[in-house]
């Protein structure tokens, strides 16, 4: 009876020291590694240029080596400038409006459109502050600059924006770079209001551009 009593002591007396000691361990470990950013709601530049660190390498790697295989079209402009679509674009090469390049455009699904202008320039250099205003002009939005291109090969930068189409909410970002004599813009807009839920999806089309030497 004394050798049951004494284990029974053993046993059940030492909940309070093991547990303790366990969960201290994790929560050490956890303040040290753990980084929380749920509260962060809209993409900053921060953000952007963290993100794109860590992803655009992964997404020009898929696109490229996979292919069609990974449901994205290959497309080349004949110019030594080459990316993938979400499909075959419905407008391949066609002039643009004012027929100084050409425009190719791909419908990516949720009301997602994807569009890729290639520029022949008149001038020197590429005027990127004019591209953003004349896009945030042609869809009444707002639209906020950030430094970081988004095609690793060539210098450039990247804006999101919002504005309205048929009286209808639109988000996207762009980037506008300079290829060489050209000008290159790369675009995704959605029928949407979460500019936040773009991201990922936007990050295929120029993660994918492939510039020849």
């Amino acid at each position: 009876l004394l050798v049951i009593i004494g284990l029974v002591v053993v046993l059940g007396g030492s909940d309070d020291g093991g547990d303790t000691s366990a969960t201290k361990a994790t929560v050490v470990e956890k303040d040290a590694d753990g980084v929380d950013i749920s509260d962060l709601e809209d993409p900053t530049t921060t953000r952007l240029t963290t993100t794109t660190e860590a992803t655009t390498t992964t997404e020009a790697t898929t696109t490229t080596d996979a292919g069609p295989s990974d449901g994205r079209v290959d497309v080349a402009s004949g110019t030594g400038i080459s990316w993938t679509m979400a499909e075959e674009p419905e407008d391949a090469g066609v002039s643009n409006a004012d027929g100084t390049g050409q425009v190719w455009t791909a419908d990516a699904g949720e009301g997602t459109t994807e569009t890729v202008e290639v520029k022949g320039l008149e001038a020197s250099t590429f005027d990127v502050d004019a591209e953003f205003a004349a896009i945030a002009n042609r869809y009444n939005g707002d639209l906020s600059p950030v430094e970081e291109s988004h095609i690793a090969q060539v210098p450039g930068r990247t804006a999101s924006f919002t504005g309205t189409v048929d009286g209808g909410p639109v988000v996207g970002y762009l980037v506008a770079a300079q290829v060489g004599p050209r000008g290159l813009i790369v675009m995704v807009i959605r029928e949407s209001d979460d500019l936040q839920d773009l991201y990922l999806d936007w990050l295929k089309l120029p993660g994918s551009f492939q510039i020849a030497e």
